[in-house]
């Protein structure tokens, strides 16, 4: 069952690809009002989740912002949420892929969609932002940016995200310290836990979700032991560090980044830099940065009457709707 947090909204659930068979899900959140109006297309936002690409779900109210569902209905926006494969048991391709294969099911079946099922509120693909915090950041950011632009996504906001390169010193092994307020087991212990638990992994497994409570400890296990770039292939693959991806595109969408100063899981200069070298790759394309004092996803609590999130939408507002 849906969660109260998404009262004022209707959801259905559509598959938008499937890999060892399993079907992977994006819900559509609709604002109840729109039944009271006639039928039309209305803009949309696609909601990429966070939970450092290792836990976390396309619904998990948590760590759904209460202005983003403002937003959404302050502006008759259809919400798209899809699940994506989650590391371990996935790679950085494997996640990279699912963004590809959900833009793609986006522009191509969608719309086919919701002619078939007459929709009374259908998706405006001419009206489309991403928005991401923490993970959820970084796909959104690279939703807009894929090589094969499908979807011309008109807008981006990313909370807290890793946008650079989040190795090479950003992210190093370090004694026990405290993440978002709780210790991660000690660092023998913490890299014995992700060592087994790879072990155990059988191959083909794939993994869309789960209780975020039951992965805390093997997410604050992977970040204290700087674990999450080899997971997600760094090496092999630059193609989440995205002040790298600037290099290879002619333009970016006008991107609202924000990010708490005092970040316990991803540094704040994993904004401050990607924002320095959008100013230097693409010094005409509007950009607004917010650094705020707080930790990880603080943003969480607050409404639109934040007057910084109130200036942040008002920025968005100009290039979406």
């Amino acid at each position: 069952m849906i969660d109260k947090k998404f009262a004022g909204f209707s959801s259905r659930d559509l598959v938008y690809s499937t890999v060892n068979g399993l079907d992977i899900l994006v819900t559509v959140l609709t604002p109840d009002i729109l039944r009271e109006r006639p039928p039309s297309q209305y803009p949309v936002l696609v909601h990429w989740h966070g939970g450092g690409f290792i836990t976390g779900n396309r619904l998990y109210a948590p760590w759904w912002p209460d202005w983003f569902l403002e937003f959404a209905i302050s502006h008759n926006a259809i919400i798209l949420s899809p699940d994506y494969r989650l590391l371990p048991e996935a790679n950085g391709t494997d996640v990279f892929d699912d963004v590809v294969a959900f833009s793609n099911w986006m522009h191509d079946e969608l719309p086919l969609i919701a002619d078939r099922e007459s929709w009374h509120a259908s998706p405006d693909l001419d009206r489309v932002a991403a928005i991401g915090a923490s993970s959820g950041g970084n796909l959104a950011v690279q939703m807009a940016l894929l090589p094969s632009r499908k979807i011309h996504v008109k807008a981006v906001i990313s909370v807290c995200a890793p946008l650079e390169y989040i190795g090479n010193g950003t992210l190093v092994p370090q004694g026990p310290r405290r993440i978002l307020g709780a210790c991660p087991p000690p660092p023998r212990q913490a890299e014995a836990l992700i060592r087994d638990y790879i072990r155990a992994i059988k191959p083909g497994t794939v993994r869309l979700g789960g209780d975020p409570a039951d992965m805390w400890p093997m997410l604050l296990s992977i970040v204290q032991q700087a674990w999450l770039p080899r997971m997600l292939g760094h090496e092999e693959n630059s193609r989440f560090d995205m002040t790298k991806v600037l290099d290879k595109v002619e333009s970016i969408p006008p991107v609202w980044i924000s990010h708490s100063e005092q970040d316990s899981i991803i540094p704040v200069k994993c904004s401050t830099d990607f924002a320095k070298a959008v100013e230097m790759k693409f010094p005409d394309s509007p950009m607004l940065l917010n650094v705020k004092p707080g930790d990880h996803m603080w943003t969480d609590a607050l409404s639109m009457n934040e007057p910084w999130v109130r200036e942040g939408c008002q920025f968005i507002d100009q290039f979406w709707v």
